[in-house]
């Protein structure tokens, strides 16, 4: 598939509850989408950008990263949410089980 393609297959996915995403652009391996309707101001844009946007478009040839226009995470919890969603395993590393609240709404084991 090409970024278009898939970019087109995530959007249908997100119209099923309000959202929408569009292609702006591709320059040097280098994805531009708008999230918009409903996800637009959605507190879970961040989450659904890095485990399901960004992933699917990274699987396409050429595409070295996905940029989301008026992204407004802090870049700190940015990678955050990047390191756990690579290992959601290790609690340990975001202060679960250290009286603290879990990132991923999972209670500490």
């Amino acid at each position: 598939m090409n970024t278009r393609a898939v970019a087109d297959a995530l959007s249908r996915v997100m119209r099923s509850h309000g959202g929408a995403l569009t292609l702006l652009a591709q320059d040097d391996g280098v994805v531009t989408v708008r999230m918009g309707g409903m996800c637009g101001a959605c507190p879970a844009k961040p989450g659904c950008l890095e485990a399901t946007i960004r992933p699917a478009l990274l699987a396409v040839e050429g595409v070295r990263d996905v940029v989301a226009e008026g992204s407004r995470l802090d870049p700190a919890a940015h990678a955050r949410l990047r390191r756990f969603l690579e290992d959601p395993d290790d609690r340990n590393r975001f202060g679960a089980g250290q009286g603290q609240a879990d990132p991923g709404g999972v209670p500490p084991r």
